[in-house]
């Protein structure tokens, strides 16, 4: 055999060991290639598995922590309403009794305004005069005790006489009263009105007795 003939037979083996080398090198690192792919897949899906789970239990916490917050917001406004409405309510009704006593002073200021009306007449001031000599005296004194409009032994008719023993025996009350210098004595702003008004009082009614005493 030729010695270039032989030359280019062992080139071709060479070359031929070389490309089965090459082709064995390349399975494996193919192989190793398709392992890391597998592993990274599953590593991937470990971690997206992690990072599901770890969304989920973060949305709850939200959500629990959002309904506790919505609870307590909740109550507080339901705590807050009931104080409210019983403020509302305690307003209401000291308003109601508050709207009552004006009404009662209005009430009050109309039968005072009355009562100065009646008063001011002499005629209207007796019979009220009498009206409540009538209340004091049968709340007191039982009935056999006293007789009101009595007429006496000289004709004159008593707003009230009481019957009482001897001395000093039967007693005329009359109902009339000086009320204008009564209201002088209180309506005097210093001593000196006080002291005029005052004398001006003792006067009328120790002229009053005496024309009582005349009288009957």
């Amino acid at each position: 055999m030729e010695p270039g003939l032989i030359i280019v037979i062992l080139a071709v083996a060479v070359l031929a060991v070389l490309v089965v080398v090459l082709l064995l090198r390349g399975e494996q690192v193919m192989g190793r290639l398709r392992h890391l792919a597998e592993a990274d897949h599953a590593t991937g899906d470990r971690l997206n598995a992690r990072l599901v789970e770890q969304d989920l239990a973060l949305r709850k916490l939200l959500a629990d922590r959002l309904d506790e917050v919505s609870k307590r917001v909740s109550d507080g406004i339901i705590k807050s309403t009931d104080r409210t409405t019983q403020s509302m309510t305690q307003i209401q009704k000291r308003l109601a009794v508050i709207d009552q006593a004006q009404k009662n002073i209005s009430e009050l200021s109309t039968q005072m305004v009355g009562l100065q009306d009646i008063l001011a007449n002499k005629q209207a001031r007796g019979a009220f005069g009498e009206i409540q000599l009538n209340d004091l005296v049968s709340s007191v004194l039982p009935p056999s005790a006293y007789k009101f409009q009595a007429t006496l032994s000289n004709g004159r008719r008593a707003d009230c006489l009481l019957h009482a023993p001897n001395p000093p025996g039967s007693i005329v009350i009359d109902a009339k009263f000086p009320l204008e210098s009564y209201n002088a004595l209180q309506g005097a702003k210093d001593e000196a009105a006080k002291t005029a008004a005052g004398r001006a009082f003792a006067a009328d009614v120790i002229k009053h007795i005496n024309d009582i005493a005349e009288r009957y």
